[in-house]
């Protein structure tokens, strides 16, 4: 899913690993929807939520909660939760969207 030029990179069924988008910050975390259709990845400033494409990502929703460390979507996928370290603590918000 990374790589060194800070790009994110979606293995498809049909081919090798397609470079997708290119961002210039990194991102922490990555979750890929159970129906395969969406993913979403935690960057420092945001969450963002894409649709994968064929040959591109477009961003579906943002969502502003920073730093998230952990995604991930519910069994059925109707839920997304994130978790994002405490400032100056060793625990966690959770939250569920």
């Amino acid at each position: 899913f990374s790589h060194p030029n800070k790009s994110l990179r979606v293995p498809m069924k049909h081919s090798a690993l397609i470079n997708l988008y290119t961002y210039l910050y990194n991102y922490f975390t990555l979750a890929i929807h159970p129906n395969g259709y969406y993913l979403a990845s935690g960057f420092v400033d945001k969450i963002r939520i894409f649709h994968i494409l064929y040959n591109d990502l477009r961003t579906y929703r943002e969502i502003g909660l920073k730093n998230c460390c952990q995604l991930r979507f519910s069994n059925g996928g109707h839920l997304l939760a994130c978790a994002a370290p405490k400032p100056k603590s060793s625990s966690y918000d959770i939250s569920i969207y």
